[in-house]
């Protein structure tokens, strides 16, 4: 039994005996206060002893005869040990205080407050029972939310794998293209490109890096981007210092910068402006909107995988706002 259940019935026995306390002194105000008190702290004494000995009966049958094994059954040899105990406890109050009741409390008040007692012990048993299966029921939810967890990472981890051949692919014609055209620059863009794959290769297995370590990969992503699209990208940060050593799942930002390179027209008549910024606790990035009619390599997954593995990491929603002018993804911030 848990501790919490224990804490929860407690104020409830000491609110049983108040009651039979207050309904005795409405019953029998002629009797003298010492009857009154003396009843009041053996109602608390048995109470707490058809609690603590159900409790006992609970604990020893969920290591001999658990749940598991039959529900039906266990209920049924939990409740027939709760009988016995009721007998027990009827014999205490026979032996030690019906012979001696003063004359104005009848058998009928004695067989009445036994049947409290009854119900008390019926309640204690449907308390333990319900907390079982209450308890039951949060680890399944629990079990089914880190089996989620775990398809959401997976799904996750795939399209992190989809998403590299074709920014690979991308990256190799660009640089062939740079190799003939600036070798300087080629060199450079090579740099950039190996530290991309090592933060990607040395993260793969991290569930959250800092913002700030976030926002140094992506620069070097950046720098690719803009290359190959000679001038018409442009990408621009403001980001508050105060939130640079909160969280955020690695690759992030790669995967929302390409998401709107790969859904937005970029060339001399389209150029494409991506903000990179954050608000209160969220890291925003917006692109100015110019949709392609037809977009390669698409899967129309990535902001759904992104978006269910934060729910499991933080409360607070991965926010889209998406209208015929802005495009906005709003992360949440992890402290």
């Amino acid at each position: 039994m848990k501790k919490n259940f224990r804490k929860i019935v407690y104020p409830f026995i000491l609110a049983a005996a108040l009651l039979g306390f207050a309904i005795r002194l409405f019953l029998f105000p002629e009797l003298s206060q010492h009857f009154h008190f003396g009843s009041l702290i053996a109602s608390l004494f048995l109470i707490t002893y058809i609690f603590e000995a159900h409790a006992f009966v609970n604990k020893w049958l969920n290591k001999t005869y658990p749940y598991a094994k039959n529900p039906i059954n266990r209920m049924i040899i939990q409740s027939t040990f709760g009988v016995l105990i009721m007998v027990l406890v009827w014999s205490i109050i026979y032996v030690f205080f019906f012979k001696n009741l003063p004359n104005q409390v009848t058998k009928f008040s004695v067989l009445a407050t036994f049947g409290l007692y009854v119900l008390i012990g019926i309640g204690i048993n449907v308390g333990f029972f319900a907390n079982y299966y209450f308890n039951n029921w949060k680890e399944e939810i629990k079990h089914t939310e880190r089996l989620e967890k775990e398809k959401t990472e997976v799904q996750f981890e795939n399209l992190k794998n989809q998403l590299n051949p074709h920014f690979l692919f991308n990256s190799l014609t660009s640089l062939n293209s740079l190799i003939f055209e600036n070798q300087d620059l080629a060199s450079n863009y090579l740099k950039h490109l190996s530290k991309v794959y090592r933060y990607i290769l040395s993260h793969k297995e991290k569930d959250l890096v800092t913002l700030e370590t976030e926002i140094e990969f992506v620069k070097n992503y950046i720098f690719l981007a803009e290359t190959r699209y000679k001038g018409f990208l442009k990408i621009n940060f403001t980001i508050n210092k105060s939130v640079a050593d909160k969280k955020i799942v690695p690759v992030t930002l790669q995967i929302l910068v390409e998401n709107a390179l790969k859904h937005n027209v970029i060339d001399a008549d389209n150029f494409l402006a991506i903000q990179l910024y954050t608000e209160s606790d969220f890291l925003v990035v917006e692109n100015n909107v110019q949709q392609k009619k037809l977009v390669e390599a698409s899967n129309k997954q990535g902001l759904e995988k992104l978006t269910s593995l934060y729910r499991f990491l933080t409360e607070k929603p991965v926010i889209i706002e998406n209208t015929t002018d802005i495009f906005k993804v709003k992360i949440p911030l992890i402290d």
